[in-house]
């Protein structure tokens, strides 16, 4: 589970830092250049993300909706929205990233919570189980 979401996320968050780069943001009258750096999306925040998406898939396989509501949750939480979270939130706003980045990595966390993508995990997970109570 950890490698799946290495390596979806790692690359689909690397793809829009990449090509946001040397865009200008403008967000409550402070100017930034790009989407990368302190307070916007760093190495430790993707790595966060890969975690509770990781964790999120694993507590929910075989239940493609709660996996989609979770996955969703991560999105919110670090939109600053914490309605939905689960328990490794602790409701605080210091995680809050940008708007302009959350809006920019959007697309991210639809294909991650694509119908198709999580049956597959389903599927996966469904037969890993099913060899380990079967030996």
């Amino acid at each position: 589970q950890k490698r799946m979401g290495k390596r979806l996320i790692d690359k689909r968050l690397i793809d829009k830092v990449a090509a946001n780069k040397s865009k200008s943001f403008i967000e409550n009258d402070k100017k930034y250049k790009g989407i990368r750096g302190v307070g916007r999306l760093t190495k430790a925040v993707i790595k966060r993300i890969q975690g509770y998406y990781g964790g999120e898939i694993w507590s929910n396989v075989g239940h493609l909706d709660a996996m989609k509501k979770a996955i969703w949750s991560i999105w919110e939480h670090r939109k600053g929205i914490h309605v939905n979270c689960g328990n490794w939130c602790h409701g605080q706003n210091r995680n809050k990233l940008p708007d302009f980045v959350m809006e920019i990595i959007k697309p991210v966390f639809e294909d991650l919570s694509n119908d198709h993508l999580l049956k597959n995990v389903y599927i996966v997970e469904h037969k890993m189980l099913m060899k380990h109570t079967m030996i």
